[in-house]
């Protein structure tokens, strides 16, 4: 009987080993094996299973070579060789998973002798993902639980075979010490803190490990009721063992017994006897308080770069390999009009159709290591128009060090294009201004003779005269050919601006209706209430509005309606117009025309560009030049067979309306003595004439030092010059601006006219502060010249 006893006593202690034994086999997070000698596998464990991902039929039909990949069987032989022979081994090795996934694992091997057999009994850390880690996660320390398994399929067998006879207590004492053996091993040399505690939650037992992370001591915790901790924040998670359940636990941990603050992660789990009652509970503790650093610090370093990427001014995006976005920045909603929401999880939307085949090419180079910098594109947004843009891309790499994606930084240059095509405008109308500006010089010269030798053969003839009829006519297409000429100068800035303040709606309604005279096109008027002043030069404006019309009609040659809107607009930096912020007033004019093709548009404001047979191509660069030097703006929108709308943009006056003052003058002949100063021969000679068939007594001088001579000898005679006028530019010679001042000294009083065909010059503008009494532009006619004369000589 007293053996009887004594074998049932072993027999709970075994199940009670064997319960403690299983719980911690089970609750272990690492893969735990046992092979027998020939390399077969005997048990695996739940980690094993998730692990490898074998089933249980399917791990008894395994070898060991058939989880080891990149061995040979020789090698695998070594290993196990060197387990039997020195009892125990540690080694890192690669397992192959069923899926075939590779996985790098430490393993810790040890002999032991298991019902009178040896066997190999394998715990191992899957370090797959510690070793892809960056220098933060390389300080996190891996979960490593060893736990011994056994075989309770066999110990129950023995359990059976013990009832039937006595005689096999030994194998139930030899299996009873075998498992005590395993557990010993698992909690005392595992680099993890495990516990044990029972179901009044007193600490039982604790290993090394344990009190290393508590930074206490054996005696301070072996017997320590958990009821009195200071953070009770473990308690749920102790609880729930000893009412039959798993634990977990993973925060912020107060010691008692210490002053450890630390973060742990804790797991426990019930021991049940051979009722299925909980007779005790084991935990497992890790130290995750450098994992949890390491995680915030990666946590504040990504919400500085997001702060960084949602404040940035310009558009910063990431697309996969697959060209999917899966980043998308506020500034990038702005820029291009889709929201975050819209963007991420879809192809770019912003390349558009024609441009894709580049887009990959362009991706690929980047996932392959080739950065781009400022590489300059045209993007598509939201709504469907086009943007330039300024794109910077670089590639983003995973943790095994692959391209996987590429971030994308986006700037609008679009005003910037906009700026550099005015600017090469401005500089071809700059480089023909000057060759425009000669020619107008010389061709007014011309057309002063041609005038003058009209208008004195017309003086001299009756108007009854056929031949005056015909004289009529040449005087008409001299005055056009003046026009032109004055178109010139606008062009090259010869005709500078003279600007007064004025309403600009009447100046509109009598131009445009001017130049729709003789069309079959109608025009519609639109002006909002109060438009603002505008300070311009009336001719010039007046001549913008005239060529911008007949533009329209040209267009329409068939007829149809022209419509002209003008409003108030405040420019800010919304409107993306490269013009000063401020109060400006818009004037639109839109027609029904043929439209201007894509080609086309953007060269209409180039010197001479036409698509016109009859048309110089001067009109739209002058539209250009008057609108610029009046710091304003003008913009176009066509399309084919719908129309053309061009948009002006005029800076608004704060200026008070300028009363208008006449200048009319009467016509009247007079006598005296005239000293006329020109280097052209033709001048000369026509000039002379016109002053003499007017009553006047004339002489010349070819430049500005004959005439100073001239002059002299007049004042030391009895018969003086009454007025003296110059021509202001003498190529090689002095002019009549260096003159004046000899003048000025030989006769304060003297009275000066000057007479150029720049009328940019300063001095045709301010004749007054040189010392001239008055100005005439070339070319001019006899009663041009004999209003001048007399308005001059018959002032004080």
């Amino acid at each position: 009987m007293r053996d009887n006893d004594k074998s049932k006593e072993e027999e709970n202690e075994l199940r009670e080993a064997e319960s403690r034994y299983r719980a911690v086999f089970d609750q272990s997070p690492y893969g735990i094996l046992i092979i027998d000698t020939d390399g077969k596998l005997i048990e695996f464990n739940e980690a094993a299973h998730k692990q490898l991902g074998y089933t249980r039929e399917e791990f008894s039909r395994l070898r060991i070579s058939d989880i080891v990949a990149f061995q040979s069987s020789e090698e695998i032989q070594s290993k196990m060789a060197e387990v039997l022979s020195k009892g125990k081994a540690a080694f890192e090795v690669k397992h192959r998973t069923k899926t075939g996934e590779i996985r790098d694992v430490r393993a810790i091997t040890q002999m032991l002798d298991f019902s009178g057999c040896k066997v190999i009994h394998a715990i191992w850390q899957d370090i797959t993902e510690g070793k892809r880690s960056d220098e933060a996660l390389k300080k996190y320390r891996g979960h490593l639980e060893q736990l011994v398994a056994g075989r309770t399929s066999e110990l129950t067998l023995v359990n059976e075979h013990l009832q039937r006879d006595i005689a096999e207590r030994k194998k139930i004492e030899e299996a009873l010490r075998d498992s005590e053996e395993r557990y010993r091993l698992l909690f005392y040399n595992s680099p993890i803190g495990i516990f044990n505690y029972d179901t009044q939650l007193t600490l039982t037992a604790l290993n090394d490990r344990f009190i290393e992370i508590l930074q206490s001591t054996h005696e301070k915790l072996l017997g320590l009721d958990m009821r009195t901790l200071k953070d009770q924040s473990v308690i749920p998670a102790v609880r729930k063992a000893v009412e039959g359940y798993e634990g977990h636990y993973e925060g912020h941990y107060r010691a008692t017994t210490s002053p450890a603050e630390i973060w742990i992660s804790m797991r426990t789990a019930p021991i049940f006897d051979k009722a299925g009652k909980v007779r005790s509970c084991v935990g497992i503790v890790e130290d995750i308080t450098e994992r949890k650093k390491a995680h915030d610090a990666l946590r504040e370093v990504n919400d500085r770069l997001n702060a960084i990427l949602q404040t940035s001014p310009a558009a910063i995006y990431v697309i996969n390999a697959e060209g999917v976005i899966t980043m998308w920045n506020k500034a990038a909603e702005r820029m291009f009009g889709w929201t975050k929401e819209e963007a991420v999880g879809r192809l770019n939307p912003i390349v558009p159709e024609s441009k894709l085949q580049e887009f990959r090419i362009f991706r690929e180079k980047i996932l392959h290591g080739e950065p781009f910098l400022g590489v300059e594109v045209r993007r598509q947004k939201k709504d469907g128009s086009f943007i330039d843009i300024s794109i910077s891309a670089a590639p983003l790499y995973d943790s095994t060090g692959a391209a996987n994606s590429l971030m994308s930084v986006v700037t609008d240059i679009t005003l910037r294009k906009r700026m550099e095509e005015e600017l090469l405008k401005t500089q071809k109308l700059e480089s023909l201004g000057i060759l425009a500006g000669g020619i107008a010089h010389d061709f007014n010269n011309i057309l002063t003779a041609v005038l003058g030798y009209i208008s004195l053969a017309m003086i001299k003839m009756r108007p009854s005269d056929p031949v005056y009829k015909l004289l009529e006519e040449a005087e008409k297409a001299s005055y056009h050919a003046k026009n032109l000429t004055q178109q010139l100068l606008t062009f090259a800035r010869g005709a500078k601006a003279i600007k007064r303040t004025m309403f600009v709606e009447q100046l509109i309604r009598d131009s445009v209706t001017f130049a729709l005279r003789g069309s079959g096109v109608k025009c519609d008027f639109s002006f909002a209430e109060g438009i603002w002043h505008l300070e311009i030069d009336e001719g010039q404006m007046s001549q913008v509005f005239s060529n911008l019309v007949i533009n329209a009609c040209h267009a329409m040659p068939e007829g149809g309606k022209l419509r002209v809107d003008a409003e108030n607009i405040d420019i800010g930096s919304k409107e993306n117009l490269p013009v000063p912020e401020g109060k400006y007033v818009k004037i639109s004019i839109e027609d029904q025309g043929t439209g201007i093709s894509e080609q086309h548009i953007q060269k209409i404001f180039d010197p001479y560009f036409t698509t016109k047979q009859k048309s110089s191509g001067l009109g739209l660069s002058m539209v250009h030049s008057i609108i610029r030097d009046h710091k304003g703006y003008i913009t176009v929108k066509s399309e084919l067979g719908v129309g053309t709308t061009f948009t002006i943009y005029l800076p608004a006056s704060a200026n008070q309306i300028a009363e208008k003052k006449s200048d009319e003058e009467e016509h009247v002949v007079a006598a005296g003595n005239v000293l006329l100063m020109d280097d052209e021969e033709q001048i000369r000679n026509v000039g002379s004439d016109i002053l003499r068939e007017l009553g006047y007594e004339v002489e010349v001088a070819s430049d500005g030092a004959e005439a100073i001579t001239l002059y002299k000898r007049a004042m030391e005679s009895s018969h003086p010059f009454h007025i003296v006028i110059m021509d202001l530019t003498i190529p090689g010679g002095m002019g009549g601006k260096e003159a004046i001042k000899k003048l000025r000294e030989i006769n304060p009083a003297v009275k000066a006219i000057v007479s150029s065909g720049y009328s940019n010059d300063t001095v045709m503008i301010n004749f007054e502060e040189y010392g001239f009494k008055a100005v005439i532009a070339k070319p001019f006619t006899s009663s041009d010249l004999s209003r001048i004369l007399h308005k001059v000589i018959t002032e004080p």
